[in-house]
């Protein structure tokens, strides 16, 4: 496999990943908090008990209601993939 088509694969990953968070965004209605673990999009309830916690790691995106747009997750998610690369 090439670099070029590794990164097309790499890419549709984290479209299809941020599709399924906003997808669970969207559902639930309610602020949630997307993390990322080094292989996909964590989403957890903004009211959940390690909240907090969450948004105070390195790999958190940050908080996203239902008016958050697939965009601005992939952009977040891109800024925390290269930070961890550092």
């Amino acid at each position: 496999m090439t670099t070029q088509s590794m990164n097309i694969a790499l890419t549709q990953e984290l479209h299809l990943q941020v599709k399924a968070a906003l997808g669970k965004i969207n559902a639930s209605r309610k602020l949630q908090i997307l993390t990322w673990n080094g292989e996909r999009i964590v989403v957890t309830p903004i009211d959940g008990m390690r909240a907090q916690k969450l948004i105070e790691q390195r790999n958190c995106l940050g908080v996203y209601d239902f008016d958050s747009t697939s965009e601005q997750i992939l952009s977040d998610l891109l800024v925390v993939i290269e930070k961890k690369g550092q």
